[in-house]
């Protein structure tokens, strides 16, 4: 079969192009199926208390604005550790943290603080207690 067009007889184009129309409707009628399951699964989603996902936007990445915190959370830390002599464990510390109004989206806070209190040089971890102070 020739690759130009214009060397093609009418009765091959004729059939190049019934080949295409129905390669269309097959992707169409897939197409059409795919936006059934995925209208099911969006009910279903919406059914257990979910949102589905906004047309043309892919899921992960950022899921809305950044929060704002008055101060950072090494400020937040180091004022909970400041008022207590025999100091707190991470867990102690997050909860804290997070009673004093801190506004996290992170689905793993508790390694937040964690990074937040080993990086800090005026926070020591007592190796008895496992508790972190900060030092004077």
């Amino acid at each position: 079969m020739p690759k130009n067009v214009s060397e093609m007889s009418v009765a091959a184009l004729e059939k190049a192009l019934l080949t295409k129309r129905s390669k269309l409707e097959d992707l169409s009628s897939q197409r059409d199926r795919l936006r059934k399951q995925l209208e099911t699964v969006e009910g279903k989603i919406q059914t257990l208390g979910g949102t589905p996902a906004a047309p043309g936007k892919l899921r992960g990445g950022r899921r809305g604005k950044r929060v704002k915190n008055d101060m950072p959370l090494s400020g937040y830390v180091e004022d909970i550790l400041g008022r207590t002599k025999k100091g707190f464990t991470v867990d102690e510390v997050v909860q804290k943290v997070l009673e004093a109004g801190y506004k996290t989206k992170s689905k793993s806070f508790r390694n937040v603080v964690y990074q937040c209190l080993y990086h800090a040089e005026n926070i020591v971890q007592d190796e008895k207690t496992g508790r972190y102070q900060l030092t004077s």
